[in-house]
């Protein structure tokens, strides 16, 4: 679906759809380095398409300097446009001295239209006008009924996008159009909050994040996540440091940029990952710091699997110790032994040292002592625990430590469900440790046998 902002260029300029689809995809940063690649260009069409690249930067940002640059393009091609041209540069250019007065008003008219018309069809979709669930027939009411210039207008909108984030929430299965829409209200909200109402401004860029990564997570979609990215970004320069929401912003910016580098392997995102979760982690928050710690365990120790650096990884273990000090009984404390654990065995797997592999099999093995037998994670602990059982193992040569890494590999397989990712591996391993017993003990076999002439 087109953006209002392409709306609108189709609406004034004789686009093809195909242009339109194009330009409404693109991200901020695109239209950016379109602008600077169609600056210098003086043929009509290369003109004309600068023209609209920098009033669609005006309509999604408001800076003015786009419209300002966009009148002044306008300007030359309606002075050198040749008389086939001439008409149509006449049109762009009263286009652009018009939408650079009105622009953002017609926008946020067309938005509010829009927004209109997907509600209505929403609720007609999912039956909502007949049966209302609770608080939707309300909020709708009070969306409706507000004036658009009161004060109350934006919170009634945004209390009816999170009507529909909840009905996402609580929905079995889940209807992404209810997200969707709950995203597109809130994006509405935004816009009508003022540039300069740095408080309000940071709340709603933080609430729309929420969103887009809530479908980020349904979706798996980049260009979710990285417009949440943008926001978090925005929401955070205009929160204080000294901010007490501060630490949770930098958390949730830092754990988006790790998940972007889960996606495309870049390092510049794994090191603001890690930038953004030191900085949080120094403001040492009581609610979140063991949090902040095991994430930031986990990501030095990938930056050191990319970069083959020591240093990372002795962060990786101070960090994970840290996490686990801060623990109380419970889910985050065998987390965070797990994640301690794993750090453990991976500077074991570098330096060598039986002392941190020692310690990284008795941090499993307490792991699973703390989990009741339905616990949701237990199948993955014994997983692990298995496995550096295994690489134990194959350091000392013990039959207790084949044995118990092949029991704890089995028990493992009985409590990972049928249609568990870990199974296959733990399926891989469990062969592997039982041809080590077999072969071992053939060989003890045929070393007791006597040698015959």
């Amino acid at each position: 679906m087109a953006s209002p902002h392409a709306i609108m260029c189709e609406s004034f300029f004789n686009l093809d759809k195909e242009i339109i689809v194009y330009l409404n995809g693109c991200h901020d940063s695109d239209l950016l380095s379109m602008e600077k690649l169609h600056e210098k260009l003086e043929i009509f069409e290369g003109m004309r398409l600068h023209i609209i690249t920098c009033l669609l930067l005006y309509l999604r940002t408001g800076a003015t300097v786009h419209a300002e640059k966009a009148l002044h393009r306008a300007r030359h091609l309606n002075t050198m446009a040749g008389p086939g041209d001439k008409d149509e540069a006449g049109k762009i250019l009263e286009t652009a001295v018009i939408m650079k007065d009105n622009g953002r008003n017609l926008v946020q008219s067309l938005t509010l239209n829009e927004i209109r018309r997907q509600l209505k069809t929403r609720l007609e979709e999912s039956g909502l006008l007949t049966a209302p669930a609770p608080g939707v027939y309300a909020a709708c009411q009070c969306f409706q009924s507000t004036p658009q210039d009161g004060s109350t207008w934006v919170p009634s909108l945004l209390g009816l996008a999170g009507v529909f984030k909840k009905r996402f929430e609580q929905s079995t299965p889940r209807d992404i159009r209810d997200l969707t829409l709950a995203i597109n209200l809130t994006l509405v909200g935004l816009r009508a909050t003022p540039e300069n109402d740095g408080l309000y401004r940071s709340k709603r860029l933080q609430s729309l994040s929420e969103l887009l990564f809530a479908r980020f997570r349904h979706t798996r979609s980049r260009d979710d996540l990285d417009r949440t990215i943008q926001l978090r970004e925005q929401a955070l320069v205009l929160t204080s440091s000294t901010d007490t929401d501060w630490v949770v912003q930098a958390y949730n910016l830092g754990n988006c940029y790790g998940e972007r580098f889960d996606m495309n392997g870049h390092i510049d995102g794994l090191n603001r990952c890690i930038m953004l979760l030191e900085a949080a982690a120094r403001r040492q928050d009581m609610q979140l710091e063991g949090d902040i710690l095991c994430n930031l365990a986990f990501r030095l120790v990938r930056r050191s699997d990319r970069t083959g650096s020591m240093d990372d990884l002795n962060s990786a273990v101070a960090a994970g110790e840290r996490s686990t000090n801060l623990s109380v009984q419970g889910h985050d404390r065998t987390e965070r032994i797990e994640c301690l654990a794993a750090c453990l065995s991976k500077r074991f797997e570098r330096a060598g040292s039986m002392r941190d592999l020692d310690r990284a099999v008795q941090l499993l093995r307490n792991a699973v002592s703390l989990m009741p037998a339905d616990y949701p994670h237990r199948g993955q602990t014994l997983n692990n625990l298995g496995a550096t059982l295994g690489l134990k193992h194959g350091v000392t040569k013990s039959a207790a430590d084949l044995d118990d890494a092949i029991e704890a590999t089995g028990k493992a397989l009985e409590a990972l469900p049928s249609d568990h990712p870990s199974r296959v591996l733990a399926l891989s391993n469990l062969s592997v440790f039982l041809k080590r017993r077999a072969c071992e003990a053939t060989c003890n076999v045929q070393s007791r046998c006597p040698v015959r002439q």
